[in-house]
């Protein structure tokens, strides 16, 4: 009994050790997405903030780097009263993409640094390594019934006009580090994802390669403080 207590204690002291030894940082970054529609260019922007864990090289296991992001997707409001949503996650899947979009598209050694301007993801993407075999874009959804977020659906960012029709398209998506304070509010404009909606369930008997299979969490991480 004494020896497992005494192993939890140096397990304790090891993750006290690897949070206060290893390099932490923090940016906040702007993304906004603008779309040609019929009607001229609709635009939407969300600012997020990234907090950076870096590796300590003390132990193995924790000293992987984490990225963790706070924030929410951006809604771009289009003619007829639908909404685009750009996710937190990316166009390829990536749970990751809202974490490490900002670092990808500014440096290569997974942090940004200083204040730099702002880079372009569409139409063309800013030429760096980590970006070149990796999709640059959010995933694009929206819900077919505002209410109902078991009508969510896929947008493939590069012809929006499948969805939409002649004379939309994706104008462009560009990034840039800012100091302004982080968006919040979006939960407003979303539909319920509750127990009573049902949605749990559908979304467990989907499968794990569904376009379908987006969850709250693609809209919203984290605490924004």
């Amino acid at each position: 009994m004494k020896w497992r207590v005494l192993l939890a204690l140096v397990a304790v002291l090891a993750v006290g050790v690897w949070w206060m030894t290893s390099p932490r940082d923090s940016w906040r970054y702007k993304m906004t997405v603008e779309v040609e529609t019929p009607e001229g260019v609709r635009t939407g922007s969300a600012v997020r903030e990234v907090r950076y864990q870096g590796r300590n090289g003390f132990f193995i296991a924790e000293s992987q780097p984490q990225w963790r992001v706070h924030g929410e997707a951006i809604a771009v409001d289009m003619p007829g009263g639908r909404t685009v949503y750009a996710l937190l996650r990316g166009n390829d899947g990536g749970a990751d993409y809202g974490a490490r979009i900002a670092d990808m598209a500014y440096s290569d050694d997974g942090r940004v640094h200083g204040s730099p301007g702002p880079v372009q993801l569409y139409p063309t993407a800013a030429n760096r390594p980590l970006l070149r075999n990796s999709d640059p874009l959010p995933m694009l959804v929206m819900f077919a019934d505002p209410k109902d977020p078991k009508t969510v659906e896929r947008i493939d960012p590069r012809n929006i006009s499948a969805i939409f029709g002649p004379g939309y398209a994706l104008k462009s998506i560009t990034l840039q580090i800012t100091d302004e304070a982080v968006t919040t509010g979006l939960e407003k404009r979303l539909p319920s994802f509750g127990k009573g909606t049902g949605f749990d369930r559908w979304y467990a008997s989907l499968s794990w390669s569904d376009p379908h299979r987006v969850g709250l969490e693609d809209f919203r991480q984290g605490d924004p403080k």
